[in-house]
């Protein structure tokens, strides 16, 4: 009943440049956050009547995104990347190379560092294709499976996804109207994890109709 929500306070500026008349974009912004209250679980509780949760870790992440964006006709293309630095100034009871947070590491399962490129394009009259790549850097995680718990590092993955839309009326472009998609996330099949022990879904192909009632909502 005492548990305490998490509290995060934070601050961001970032500056956006046009180029070539607009044709790209050049955006950077730099963020710093600090978190409060963390709650951390714990198997030894002071009473045997107390919760397993209390109120005690505090952290700080900073990072950086970077990003660029092109439009040239219908054509579209951006690439982005994050640089993201986290550490935990508080670890609360929590002590030993196994703890969920360890004073002056990185919080787990945050990667330092991700990239996303992508790109879409008209096909023919009515139909679209976009393209995804999206790379993790590699991150802390907490093996479980081991007594005590040792602190180890998930690799790094790579996502590739493509997908496709096309209209099957031809009308105005932000009128109303019915198209079918198609989406293949993890194109290639890649096995990664994003937590520790648990494979993340394989290839999936999403598709469906999507309709359209003007002014472009769906």
């Amino acid at each position: 009943p005492n548990l305490k929500p998490e509290r995060a306070m934070s601050w961001e500026f970032g500056v956006d440049q046009g180029l070539f008349g607009d044709v790209a974009t050049l955006r950077a912004t730099y963020f710093d956050q600090r978190f409060e209250d963390l709650i951390q679980y714990t198997f030894a509780r002071p009473n045997p009547m107390d919760p397993n949760y209390f109120n005690v870790g505090a952290a700080t992440s900073r990072g950086m995104e970077v990003g660029a964006d092109i439009e040239i006709g219908l054509a579209q293309a951006s690439v982005a990347w994050t640089w993201l630095d986290t550490e935990v100034i508080d670890s609360g009871f929590e002590s030993g190379l196994g703890g969920s947070f360890i004073e002056g590491e990185a919080l787990l399962r945050r990667p330092s560092n991700t990239v996303t490129v992508s790109a879409s394009a008209p096909v023919a009259a009515s139909g679209r294709i976009h393209v995804r790549s999206l790379v993790v850097g590699s991150r802390s995680d907490r093996d479980f499976s081991t007594v005590p718990e040792v602190r180890i590092k998930l690799p790094a993955y790579h996502l590739l996804s493509f997908g496709g839309e096309w209209a099957l009326t031809t009308l105005a472009a932000k009128g109303p109207g019915v198209s079918v998609f198609v989406q293949v996330e993890n194109l290639l099949d890649q096995y990664y994890e994003e937590v520790l022990g648990f494979r993340a879904p394989g290839r999936q192909i999403h598709t469906g109709i999507s309709v359209r009632f003007g002014g472009g909502s769906r």
